[in-house]
């Protein structure tokens, strides 16, 4: 879960950022790119915590690349911006291919341990 939690962080930066980089009289997609992908990423990472819904966060996967596509036509100079931009859909991508329940051991060893867990509960009567 901490990738998720994580997840809600980049979210937030991604509203913050309009006002951080004080974009101004700069074009709307900045804006809309900022508040649209930053409550996207926050809705799809909280989500993800009610465990039949536990991989939509693989959703913010369109918002990471809709973040670096946005970047690389912009053209150039490119701002600061959207250097941050590109910045946040790179981590972002990276954060969600993490599994919600990477903080555990794999399936496999998991049964393994619960049917150790139970022949030495048995051995043990």
């Amino acid at each position: 879960m901490w990738a998720r939690t994580l997840e809600v962080a980049v979210g937030c930066w991604l509203l913050m950022s309009p006002f951080i980089f004080a974009h101004g009289a700069q074009p709307v997609e900045w804006w809309v790119t900022g508040f649209v992908g930053g409550s996207a990423t926050i809705i799809l990472a909280i989500m993800s915590f009610w465990p039949p819904l536990q991989r939509i966060h693989l959703l913010s996967l369109g918002v990471a690349l809709w973040l670096i596509s946005g970047a690389f036509l912009s053209g150039t100079p490119t701002p600061a911006a959207v250097q941050n931009q590109m910045t946040v859909g790179l981590l972002l991508a990276m954060l969600t291919i993490i599994p919600t329940d990477s903080n555990e051991p794999p399936e496999s060893w998991r049964r393994r341990m619960e049917a150790k867990r139970r022949d030495d509960q048995l051995l043990s009567e």
